[in-house]
């Protein structure tokens, strides 16, 4: 799925409240890790600040590879490792706190069709 679009989901019927509140502890401590193409290439005190200032999301970024190319300049694969806190999801926040550090993700669709 794109950034910032979950689209997975889980039911699960307990028999018992305790039961219950056991999943919600295990999935609410689950780490999700995804990649995203973004224009240039974030440094290492870049990453580290938006790891700090993530606000209630648990986030870890790192550069897994950098290109330069003739039609969109110095792109970057960054993975970034998530654990959402008690506000639920984390994905637009890694959105946010890559624009902030001037790395937008690149496109939502029709730009990742043609950079294809």
């Amino acid at each position: 799925p794109q950034l910032g679009r979950g689209v997975s989901g889980l039911v699960f019927v307990a028999r018992r409240h305790e039961s219950l509140l056991k999943a919600e502890a295990s999935l609410s401590a689950a780490e999700v890790t995804i990649a995203a193409v973004v224009q240039g290439e974030p440094s290492e005190a870049q990453l580290a600040e938006a790891m700090s200032q993530a606000g209630g999301c648990w986030l870890d970024f790192r550069v897994r590879e950098a290109s330069e190319g003739l039609r969109f300049g110095r792109l970057s694969v960054v993975q970034a490792t998530l654990r959402p806190g008690p506000g639920g999801s984390c994905e637009k926040e890694v959105r946010r706190q890559l624009a902030a550090m001037g790395h937008r993700v690149v496109g939502n669709g029709e730009n990742c069709a043609r950079a294809a």
